[in-house]
C-alpha cells in the first residue's frame, strides 16, 4: 500500500476532475482530515451537486451527478448519506469500493466484504485486499481473511501492514495478549503505523494500562492527516483523569475538521457539563471557605479595646454577626463613634467584606443541602446522562443498560466492580456524583 500525502492540492484536484481515480478520493479524504478548509470547500461542493441531482433532466446524466455527489459524502465521512445516492451504480468497480469502505466505515461487514471482494482489482490491488481482509474478518470469516492476507503477502505492500492483519486478526478471535504484541511488533517496524497505534492504544485503554494508552493516541494525534477516533478516544481517557480542558480541546479538534461528527458533538457537551461542574466545585469549595471565615470570633481581631467592649455589649461574637449589622445600628449604640467605624470598615475591607452584607452564603449551603435530602420519586427518574460521567463510567453504565438514577441505586458496589473495565476510580466517580443529587449506590449485605 503505497503512501498518499495529505496535500491541500489535493482537495483542488479532485473538486476540478470529471473522472475520479481511486487514489484521487483517497487522497481528497487525507487532505479533509489534515484542514479543516478542506471540509468546508466540500460541503459547498455537496450542496451545488444536490442541486445538480435535482434539475437534472437526463438519467445517464443524473447517475453521473449521484456518483460525484455519493464520493464527496464518504470523502466527507458522510458515510450513511451517501449510500441513496450509489444504490443505482453499486455493479461499477469504483462505486463498489466506496459503497465498501463506506460499509466497513459504518460496522456493516458483511456488506463491505461483498463490495469489496466486487470491486477488487487483481492480487497487486494491495489497498482493496487490505480493507476487503478487515471486513472479513470482522464478519467472522476467517478463512477468507487468511486467503485474502495470502494474496496480500504477495503483493509489494508493506509487510507491516501485513503484521498489522495479523495482529487484527488475533484480536478479533480474542487473543489479546498476542494481539497487544503483534502490534508492538508492528511499530517496531513502523513507528508511525496508523493502524497498530491506535488499536494497540485502544486495546491498552479496555486493560486499564489509561497512561501507555494516552501516550499512543497523543503519538497518534500528533500525525497528519487527522487520525478522528483516536482524538475521540483521547477526550475520553482525559475526561476520565479529570483532564477537561485538554478534552475539550480534543472534541473542538475534530468537529473542526468534521463539523458533522456526532460522536465528538455528544461528548463536547458532556465535557462543556463537567467543566462547569469542575467550576461549580471550586466555587463551593470558595464558599465554604468563606462560612468558615464568617465563624471566626471577633476577640481573634485586634480592635481596640472600646471597639471590642461595645460589640461584646451589642452580642456581636463572630465575624458573621459583624456582617449582618448596618453602619446605622453600630453608631446609634451608645459610645460607639466614627473612630471605631472606621477601624472596623478598614478590618472587613481587608477581608472582602462589608457592614450591612446579607449572610447569602450561609443561605446557600442551607438550601443546597436540603436540596440534597430530597430523595423523592421525580429525582429518581431523572436521567443517569444528568450525572455528567466522565467517559469511562458513561460507556459502562450504557453496557449495564442504566438509565435512570432509580435503576443505578439498585447495584451495590460490589455488583458494578463485576463489570469489566469498571473499577475503583469509577465508584468513587458515581458515589460523589449521586451524592449530589442526595442518593447512594445500595448497601452491600
Amino acid at each position: 500500500m503505497h503512501e498518499i500525502a495529505a496535500s491541500p492540492e489535493n482537495i483542488e484536484r479532485f473538486l476540478a476532475d470529471e473522472e475520479l481515480s481511486r487514489d484521487q478520493v483517497y487522497a481528497a479524504k487525507l487532505a479533509v482530515c489534515a484542514d479543516p478548509k478542506a471540509y468546508r470547500k466540500l460541503h459547498t461542493k455537496a450542496q451545488e451537486l444536490r442541486e445538480a441531482v435535482s434539475s437534472a433532466r437526463d438519467d445517464e446524466a443524473r447517475r453521473s451527478l449521484q456518483i460525484r455527489l455519493g464520493i464527496c459524502l464518504c470523502v466527507m465521512g458522510q458515510h450513511e448519506d451517501m449510500v441513496p445516492h450509489m444504490e443505482e451504480t453499486r455493479q461499477r468497480r469504483e462505486c463498489a469500493f466506496w459503497l465498501g469502505y463506506a460499509a466497513l466505515m459504518r460496522a456493516a461487514y458483511s456488506e463491505a466484504a461483498a463490495m469489496l471482494a466486487k470491486s477488487l482489482r487483481g492480487d497487486d490491488d494491495a489497498m482493496t485486499l487490505a480493507l476487503l481482509a478487515e471486513a472479513q474478518m470482522m464478519s467472522g470469516d476467517a478463512s477468507g481473511a487468511d486467503k485474502t492476507i495470502s494474496i496480500l503477502k504477495k503483493s509489494k505492500t508493506d509487510s507491516a501492514d501485513v503484521a498489522y492483519l495479523n495482529a487484527r486478526a488475533k484480536e478479533i478471535a480474542g487473543d489479546y495478549a498476542d494481539a497487544i504484541a503483534g502490534y508492538e511488533a508492528v511499530l517496531q517496524k513502523k513507528p508511525d503505523h496508523p493502524g497498530a497505534l491506535f488499536r494497540l492504544a485502544q486495546n491498552l485503554d479496555m486493560n486499564g494500562e489509561d497512561q501507555k494508552a494516552i501516550e499512543l493516541y497523543e503519538r497518534l494525534a500528533a500525525l497528519q492527516p487527522t487520525y478522528m477516533n483516536a482524538l475521540v478516544n483521547l477526550g475520553i481517557l482525559y475526561e476520565d483523569h479529570g483532564r477537561f480542558e485538554e478534552a475539550d480541546k480534543c472534541y473542538r479538534q475534530v468537529l473542526k475538521v468534521n463539523p458533522a461528527h456526532a460522536r465528538a458533538k455528544s461528548f463536547l457537551k458532556d465535557t462543556m457539563a463537567s467543566l462547569t461542574m469542575h467550576i461549580d466545585e471550586h466555587e463551593t469549595r470558595k464558599r465554604i471557605e468563606e462560612a468558615t471565615m464568617l465563624q471566626t470570633p471577633i476577640s481573634e481581631f485586634e480592635l481596640s479595646v472600646r471597639s471590642r467592649n461595645c460589640l461584646e455589649r451589642m452580642n456581636i461574637r463572630t465575624l458573621g454577626d459583624l456582617t449582618r449589622v448596618t453602619e446605622a445600628q453600630l453608631l446609634s449604640y451608645k459610645n460607639f463613634g466614627e473612630t471605631s467605624l472606621n477601624e472596623i470598615r478598614q478590618m472587613l475591607e481587608s477581608r472582602h467584606l462589608t457592614l450591612g452584607q446579607p449572610s447569602e452564603q450561609e443561605e446557600r449551603q442551607e438550601s443546597k443541602r436540603k436540596q440534597l435530602e430530597m430523595a423523592d420519586q421525580e429525582v429518581l427518574n431523572r436521567p443517569v446522562s444528568d450525572l455528567n460521567l466522565s467517559g469511562r463510567s458513561r460507556r459502562c453504565m450504557e453496557t449495564m443498560a442504566i438509565q435512570r438514577l432509580g435503576d443505578l441505586v439498585k447495584f451495590k458496589e460490589s455488583d458494578l466492580l463485576e463489570v469489566r473495565n469498571f473499577g475503583q476510580t469509577s465508584i468513587n466517580e458515581i458515589k460523589r456524583k449521586l451524592a449530589q443529587f442526595g442518593l447512594a449506590l445500595a448497601q452491600e449485605s
